[in-house]
């Protein structure tokens, strides 16, 4: 029975890929109107913290490095403008240069996001966190670095999933792309609860995102062993890994790159402790994420 129900489940999200796969190559993109889309209209938010405030929140080592690696990927590779790009950390207060990743920071953040006059040209808006999470009665929250995983401070010190895609969803951006990695291993006298995929009630037309967690680690473990390999693959997916021969890169492509990458990494190594990723949102599949600079391009901006 267990292997009939197997059988099906493959089945049924091989036909979805297979069908959206045949979507997308029925209809193709024109490399020339997606970059000028992507340097007009897309901008990016990315929040990177690995030290965190509060004691009971366990520290990364990866988070800040790979906010900098996706940022420069954006800049050099994927055809975003510098000023398109807000970036957030734990240790940095130069606003030409990054933001303290705090939870007034990023709330105003938000907020500014439903502006249409400071994004005249809005089209998509790419976030992309990594860091600490948890779920707590029922609720997945982010850790911005001043969180908090009390119970009785939860919703007023942390950015709860729902209220981040309700700003999301109320900002002047068409469409929104959320890439969250968020490893949920803080240590917590009562034991740490782990941040876990989510199911949304709301239908999110507009909004396409990947999520990835990885469970508690006890902490005399081998703690960051594969913690932070989803933002890996997704800058090396960014880097022009998981771009089609046009250079153009959709979140569909970004998606089964990513998820073939993990699976690959869970294979080889069976005893680590490894999630998998998994999407949410009904927006469009084919909407271009980068468009992947040329060599040639590349050389002739060097040049000049």
């Amino acid at each position: 029975m267990r292997i009939l129900l197997y059988t099906i489940l493959f089945c049924f999200f091989f036909l979805q890929a297979s069908y959206a796969l045949d979507d997308i190559q029925s209809r193709r993109i024109n490399p020339e109107e997606a970059a000028l889309s992507i340097t007009n209209g897309y901008y990016a938010v990315i929040i990177g913290i690995d030290n965190y405030e509060s004691e009971d929140i366990s520290d990364l080592n990866y988070a800040e490095e790979r906010a900098l690696s996706l940022r420069d990927t954006l800049i050099n590779k994927c055809g975003y403008p510098m000023a398109h790009i807000q970036l957030f950390l734990d240790g940095v207060d130069d606003p030409e240069f990054a933001q303290v990743a705090n939870l007034e920071n990023l709330t105003e953040m938000l907020d500014l996001l439903a502006d249409d006059t400071l994004y005249p040209e809005a089209d998509t808006i790419c976030f992309f966190f990594i860091g600490q999470g948890s779920r707590e009665l029922g609720e997945n929250h982010l850790f911005p670095i001043d969180g908090s995983p009390d119970l009785r401070s939860t919703d007023s010190r942390n950015m709860k999933m729902v209220w981040l895609m309700k700003k999301l969803d109320e900002s002047c951006f068409a469409q929104q792309i959320l890439f969250i990695d968020a490893a949920g291993n803080y240590i917590v006298e009562r034991g740490g609860m782990s941040f876990r995929g989510q199911t949304f009630n709301k239908t999110l037309n507009k909004m396409k995102g990947i999520m990835n967690t990885m469970p508690l680690q006890d902490e005399d473990s081998e703690r960051f062993s594969n913690q932070g390999q989803f933002t890996e693959f997704l800058i090396k997916g960014l880097n022009g890994d998981a771009a089609d021969s046009a250079g153009i890169i959709t979140f569909f492509d970004l998606q089964m790159y990513i998820f073939t990458e993990m699976k690959k990494l869970s294979k080889e190594n069976p005893d680590d402790s490894l999630s998998m990723p998994s999407a949410f949102g009904k927006g469009n599949m084919r909407t271009p994420v980068a468009v992947i600079s040329s060599p040639e391009s590349e050389s002739e901006v060097q040049q000049e």
